[in-house]
């Protein structure tokens, strides 16, 4: 049944994957998977409190892996519990020193806690240096910089752009603030690379919605 749980929870039925693991749970003791799905569960269907109250017990669970612990973070903070998702973060980085997304996440609930910008600069850069191909990690950066009227520093980050990376970008957003970026310093070549992806990207939903 626990398996079953996860197999409805990755198909987003969150209240039929709620109702297995939890008799699942009456049989044998769950493993960390089924704990992180079944509190994210609680989250989407409503019942936030127990939700975060199992979310924060996870925080300290020995047994959770970086990837689980990031994906507890990101619930406590949809919850509006930032702190708690900065210590899951945080034990994340702990747990694997060389996870670049680790690093950037800690660095995005740095900022939601109040820190001060260079803390959240110093984790994105060194989530780049850790994976220098993220795209998105770059573009995270830049859009703290603009927010900041680092403009030049913004542009720096994008700058090295190849046309293999700006293709394989889907977010649009993302291919907005590089397009903006450019356009300020004239470099038109990847505002029409940014410009013809948006289009593919519009394009592919458009057929997805047929």
């Amino acid at each position: 049944m626990g398996g079953l749980g996860l197999i409805q929870y990755s198909r987003g039925r969150l209240a039929v994957s709620v109702s297995a693991i939890e008799r699942a749970s009456l049989y044998v003791p769950l493993r960390s998977v089924s704990r992180v799905c079944l509190a994210l569960g609680y989250v989407g269907v409503g019942q936030e409190r127990l939700g975060r109250d199992l979310l924060v017990d996870l925080v300290d669970e020995p047994a959770l892996t970086t990837d689980l612990l990031l994906q507890v973070a990101a619930g406590l903070d949809s919850l509006g519990e930032p702190g708690a998702a900065l210590q899951a973060a945080r034990a994340a980085t702990e747990q694997d020193p060389d996870h670049a997304q680790a690093f950037y996440d800690l660095g995005y609930y740095v900022g939601r806690c109040g820190y001060p910008t260079s803390v959240t600069e110093a984790l994105a850069r060194h989530a780049i240096s850790l994976d220098p191909e993220r795209v998105c990690f770059r573009i995270g950066l830049a859009k703290l910089f603009v927010g900041h009227q680092r403009e030049d520093e913004a542009y720096e980050l994008i700058q090295d752009l190849s046309n293999v990376q700006i293709r394989q970008v889907d977010c649009q957003n993302c291919l907005q603030r590089i397009v903006e970026l450019c356009e300020n310093v004239g470099d038109y070549r990847r505002v029409i690379l940014c410009r013809e992806r948006l289009l593919q990207l519009e394009l592919r939903e458009y057929l997805s919605d047929c």
